[in-house]
């Protein structure tokens, strides 16, 4: 099992935040966060959709996948996970930077978090959609090639060679 605490990093010479392992503890706090930073995005709530905002362990965790959380003075500033499609699929969603924080490699940290998860676990290919330019650029950069659009959500994947 993974430590919860994964890797720290200094936040402008100031305070160090932490990628962790999700706990149930965070459940209510990263419900908020997400619902909170989604609406800054513009995304309008949707129940079916945001489902699993409210429930991390049974949506990531149980079925195999992982979900992440960022914070600073145990207060969750970021978040992103993996979702287990049937063994050999991952799927990364809920990339989520709190605005205040974005371009200070967090979201980079995060992605390379989950590259890791997923290639520890043996999944074969990782798939992924957004509308986010930050996200287009780590799969560029990062070997997913486009596979589709749909109106503004660009999709994605990536082969897992060992």
């Amino acid at each position: 099992m993974e430590n919860a605490t994964e890797t720290t990093n200094e936040y402008e010479n100031k305070k160090p935040y932490t990628i962790e392992l999700f706990n149930k503890e965070d459940q209510e706090e990263v419900e908020k966060f997400g619902l909170e930073v989604s609406k800054e995005m513009g995304q309008v709530y949707d129940t079916e959709l945001d489902y699993d905002w409210g429930h991390i362990k049974e949506v990531y965790i149980d079925p195999g996948g992982t979900f992440y959380v960022v914070k600073i003075d145990n207060c969750i500033i970021g978040c992103a996970g993996v979702k287990n499609k049937d063994g050999v699929v991952a799927e990364f969603k809920r990339d989520r930077v709190g605005k205040e924080f974005r371009g200070r490699g967090i979201g980079r940290g995060l992605f390379e978090k989950r590259l890791d998860f997923v290639k520890s676990k043996g999944f074969k290919k990782i798939i992924l959609d957004t509308n986010n330019p930050i996200i287009e650029h780590f799969c560029k950069e990062f070997g997913f090639h486009e596979t589709g659009r749909k109106g503004n959500d660009v999709f994605y994947e990536k082969e897992i060679v060992e």
